[in-house]
């Protein structure tokens, strides 16, 4: 039974992500900015030389349930959210018809790379409660499901519960997400020097905790991020097991925040 939400904002105007080249970046901000740039160009190229179209590219906002957010300790936030984002990511897939998502062979083609960003700062770098952006590629024989909007609420819809190892809790997947926002970025592709402009703005505005300004200094921040899969065009298949709610055991993060002057926590 398909459970119809309001939590889902679907915007047809691509994102206006204004350039952020004004503003001071630490190197760890840059260099990750370019390494993320680069995983979504070698996704493209992988399906050109497959001869298999072009993909679009979506920029994903999701906000919690904020009684949920308040009640966890600040320092298991974080493995929250990235266990709710597992569920997602395999319920993404699922509904799409992709039997397995976790360990196709078959299909890994088709599966949707994705960069993820844990935040809790917001657009003006005030704190803020922890949110969730994702950048997606997705295959284009799924373009128009992306613009329908009940595909979306049946991703987040769904009376599953999950568990929370670190916590040991039990969460009602309905009841966690306060809305799920999905833009499509641009890309321009009549000109090679600018079609890469908009994911570029979009990357390094993900990226933006990764440089603060204190007392007029400069400073590294940290993030919680990663590649979903971890390389462009092939996933480690690492364990025929699927948990039987359908929570994928090969997609299970380590939840440890890493400070972004040591870029190894993220997995590429």
């Amino acid at each position: 039974m398909t459970i119809v939400s309001n939590k889902v904002t679907l915007s047809k105007s691509p994102i206006e992500q204004p350039e952020l080249s004004k503003f001071a970046k630490s190197k760890t901000h840059r260099d990750m900015n370019d390494r993320v740039l680069e995983y979504f160009k070698d996704y493209e190229k992988s399906l050109t030389l497959k001869d298999e179209g072009k993909p679009i590219y979506l920029y994903l906002t999701i906000t919690f349930n904020q009684k949920i957010l308040r009640s966890l300790n600040k320092d298991n936030r974080s493995a929250f959210i990235q266990r709710v984002y597992e569920y997602l990511w395999w319920r993404i897939h699922d509904k799409l018809k992709i039997k397995r998502p976790s360990n196709t062979k078959t299909h890994q083609h088709l599966l949707m790379r994705q960069y993820q960003v844990i935040e809790d700062v917001n657009r003006s770098g005030n704190r803020t409660l922890e949110h969730l952006h994702i950048i997606c590629g997705v295959h284009p024989k799924f373009h128009d499901k992306m613009n329908d909007k009940l595909y979306w609420e049946s991703v987040i819809a769904s009376r599953q519960s999950f568990t929370v190892d670190e916590m040991n809790q039990t969460f009602s997947c309905e009841n966690t997400i306060q809305e799920l926002h999905i833009q499509p970025i641009r890309i321009d592709r009549k000109t090679d020097e600018d079609q890469w402009a908009d994911l570029i703005n979009v990357i390094d505005y993900t990226n933006k905790g990764l440089s603060k300004i204190d007392q007029g200094r400069l400073l590294t921040g940290e993030i919680l991020n990663q590649l979903n899969p971890h390389t462009a065009t092939t996933i480690t298949k690492d364990t025929e097991n699927e948990r039987p709610n359908g929570l994928s055991a090969t997609h299970t993060f380590g939840v440890t925040r890493h400070r972004a002057t040591n870029v190894q926590g993220i997995r590429v």
